[in-house]
């Protein structure tokens, strides 16, 4: 995004792409600022350096949430009444609503995860299922050796390699959408907060009628993003509770539900092209949100006996 010495250049562009800010060089220091960032959807991931010692005091971010992931050097980060010396080891986690005091060491290097507030917020109500009540506020600190935190880093990571090398899933609706809906659910699972209790413990029987309109939405929108929480908001339900009907119900888990039925209608895809008008297995399975051939080859051979190609040919 750019690379300056220039303070103020440096504390208008950082407030670009987050919010602004005051920006000061600690004494004895030189600045030497660069930031490279990238989005998908309402995630958007940072690395950004200032090359010497910062003190950064901002007033409350109101409109995102953010994961700050020391990759080098740490911060002292101080939010409203809670404070961590954030390392490699230990992330921090900033909530839209409170003044944040930072001091960031020489050399330091952040790795940034930013999630549009309302986006994260929609996301948790449809896991609760449930409407509006007290803003979300997740505790700062985010201790990234546990079992839930090494998960969503895996994702963090995915994500980012993605971008790297301009991968297919970037390039594909349904397959992005899909990250960065898990993005989001795992964040919210992973990292304790206010709602930690009702989404460790939110699941509920579902009427036949609301698992049969949530099948019938399914249906009518195989083709565009079908994400597990928008699902639970068609059902009025949490996610957990969708994953036990589907689980109670088919034996299977509303991803596998929803990639099986695109399955079905990529094999009747095939059954009906005509290699003379230059149908591809590649054209059709992308069609159906299958970006990695290979995989799709896979499954479709365990499903139906034979490779796509075949079917096509024939």
């Amino acid at each position: 995004m750019f690379r300056t010495s220039d303070l103020e250049e440096a504390r208008d562009q950082v407030g670009k792409i987050f919010c602004p800010h005051r920006l000061e060089l600690v004494r004895g220091h030189r600045l030497d600022a660069v930031q490279n960032a990238a989005s998908v959807g309402d995630v958007r991931l940072s690395f950004l350096s200032y090359g010497g010692a910062v003190e950064i005091v901002s007033r409350p971010l109101k409109t995102f949430y953010l994961v700050q992931i020391p990759m080098a050097g740490g911060a002292d980060v101080t939010v409203g009444s809670q404070s961590v010396v954030s390392t490699p080891s230990l992330a921090s986690v900033l909530s839209p609503d409170e003044r944040i005091w930072m001091r960031w060491s020489a050399r330091s290097l952040q790795f940034d995860v930013y999630f549009d507030r309302h986006a994260l917020e929609r996301r948790l109500r449809a896991m609760l299922g449930d409407g509006d009540g007290e803003p979300l506020r997740f505790g700062l600190r985010m201790e990234l050796g546990t079992e839930a935190a090494r998960s969503w880093l895996r994702l963090v990571t995915l994500l980012h390699e993605e971008f790297e090398r301009k991968g297919v899933l970037l390039r594909q609706p349904l397959a992005a959408a899909q990250l960065e809906d898990l993005l989001m659910t795992t964040l919210l699972l992973a990292q304790p907060s206010n709602y930690s209790d009702r989404l460790q413990g939110c699941v509920v029987q579902v009427a036949p009628r609301s698992f049969r309109r949530i099948l019938d939405h399914i249906d009518g929108h195989l083709h565009e993003p079908l994400r597990v929480s928008d699902l639970a908001l068609v059902g009025a339900i949490s996610v957990r509770s969708l994953e036990m009907a589907f689980h109670r119900n088919l034996g299977t888990t509303p991803t596998a539900y929803i990639r099986d039925l695109r399955l079905q209608r990529a094999h009747a895809d095939l059954v009906a092209a005509d290699l003379l008008d230059g149908v591809s297995v590649s054209e059709i399975a992308c069609n159906w949100g299958f970006t990695h051939l290979g995989r799709f080859a896979d499954l479709y051979r365990r499903t139906f006996g034979v490779l796509p190609s075949e079917t096509l040919r024939s």
